[in-house]
């Protein structure tokens, strides 16, 4: 009696993991390593960005050109931010809705962010132009 106690406590512990990785859109960190890898990867980028914009330009962001790098790395650092949405689009790529506050932009602005997986490794992409 005990043995059958103890197999069917196994089997319904069995089943309430698979049915909790099947409830991907509510818990998606439970399922998928790589999303609260991304997710991290793009509150490290903004918090560096608080602080040292040229250190988050330089270690985050992805640029196909110098010149985009360039233009990027006049920027001034984000005073404030409130992340809106972060959404898993494929296996390599996630959508992120931020809201900003910047010194030349002090009542904030709504934007759309990319972290994507480019050559092994996590990349922000500031808008959908920079996807490559």
């Amino acid at each position: 009696m005990i043995k059958r106690i103890i197999c069917v406590f196994a089997a319904l512990m069995v089943l309430c993991g698979f049915a909790g990785c099947t409830v991907e859109k509510e818990e998606p960190a439970l399922c998928d390593p790589t999303f609260t890898e991304a997710l991290n990867f793009y509150i490290s980028y903004m918090e560096t960005a608080r602080f040292d914009w040229q250190k988050a330009v330089g270690e985050f962001l992805h640029f196909e050109d110098e010149e985009s790098k360039s233009l990027s790395l006049r920027g001034n650092p984000i005073l404030s931010y409130q992340l809106i949405r972060f959404e898993k689009l494929s296996d390599q790529l996630w959508i992120v809705e931020v809201f900003i506050k910047r010194d030349y932009i002090p009542d904030g602005a709504y934007g759309v962010n990319f972290v994507g997986i480019i050559d092994g490794e996590y990349r922000v992409m500031n808008n959908k132009k920079k996807i490559p």
